[in-house]
């Protein structure tokens, strides 16, 4: 497994902004967004013409074709009737006030919850054999990237969530690959979640987080 570093962030940014499109009409896409568009696919040149004529939106779409991707080339008046528009920080933005009543009320269960959760004094133990395995994992990726990048930055924490314990092991590196998969995946085995993603200045960071580093043995009331 091999990625190249410059064409993992661009098309990872290509996707993003590609995402963000589709989720407005045309008369909303960032002028930013569409020049980057045109200029990745090559339609630089074009661009500049276009914004002169006042043709942004139809050459962004020859460029979304060019690109492999699909946008929303609907008008604003597309945009459905019971919707409304609100100011937020000096840019209009769709709000369906509606669609956020359940998200309010799992939010407010959440907090009592953790209320309740944090009234009693919790007691906490290591538990023995998660911290194995986050040591094992650290050893075996290490050793794996440090063989391929010398300079990646390897930390370890552990960190309280909600005081049951959460390890992390985190990477910073310019190069990702192996030359042998079952040993990578070896490493990563025991980990709860596994993240990779670009960084600006080029580098990839990769998270591994370890769930249930603590045992809660608070006698039950």
């Amino acid at each position: 497994m091999k990625m190249t570093i410059d064409k993992f962030q661009k098309q990872f940014y290509i996707e993003r902004v590609a995402a963000n499109m589709r989720r407005t009409t045309q008369d909303d896409w960032s002028s930013f967004d569409m020049a980057n568009l045109c200029k990745i696919a090559g339609l630089w040149e074009e661009w500049l013409d276009a914004e002169n004529r006042g043709e942004e939106e139809a050459l962004t779409l020859r460029a979304a074709n060019i690109l492999g991707l699909k946008l929303n080339n609907k008008p604003s008046g597309a945009i459905d009737s019971h919707r409304k528009k609100e100011q937020m920080t000096g840019k209009e933005y769709d709000i369906d006030e509606e669609q956020f009543a359940e998200l309010d009320a799992f939010l407010e269960w959440l907090r009592e919850k953790k209320e309740e959760y944090f009234s009693v004094p919790r007691i906490r133990l290591i538990n023995q054999k998660r911290l194995n395995e986050f040591e094992y994992a650290y050893f075996k990726i290490s050793k794996i990237i440090k063989k391929i990048s010398p300079d990646a930055v390897i930390e370890h924490t552990l960190n309280d969530d909600w005081d049951i314990g959460v390890g992390a092991i985190t990477i910073e590196t310019d190069e990702l690959s192996t030359t042998n998969i079952i040993e990578f995946i070896n490493a990563v085995k025991f980990a709860s979640d596994f993240e990779v993603f670009p960084l600006l200045n080029g580098n990839i960071k990769i998270i591994l987080g370890f769930r249930g580093m603590l045992d809660d043995i608070t006698p039950q009331t």
